[in-house]
């Protein structure tokens, strides 16, 4: 589903723009530590409709640490992605 999104975009330019604001961030520690605060406000989101949607009971995890893990675990797979995209500039589009 990413990858056909990824797809649909137009090429208006997004991707370099995408690519200067990682690099902005990447340089400056307030930034950055916006996103990843953005970042964790979303997995904690995320998890919640996960919780809701697939009715996942709380007995076997209290504390819904699973569910989080594997937000986190996602969204630190796309962030060192995001890195290696970023960093490479043979890479011009998604």
């Amino acid at each position: 589903m990413l990858l056909a999104t990824l797809g649909r975009m137009g090429t208006d330019g997004w991707a370099e723009r995408l690519r200067l604001s990682r690099r902005l961030s990447a340089r400056t520690p307030s930034t950055e530590a916006h996103h990843l605060a953005f970042c964790d406000r979303t997995g904690a989101a995320i998890v919640t409709v996960m919780q809701r949607g697939f009715d996942m009971t709380m007995q076997a995890d209290p504390y819904g640490l699973r569910p989080r893990l594997a937000v986190d675990l996602l969204a630190a797979a796309f962030r060192r992605a995001l890195e290696r995209w970023v960093a490479d500039p043979s890479e011009s589009g998604h």
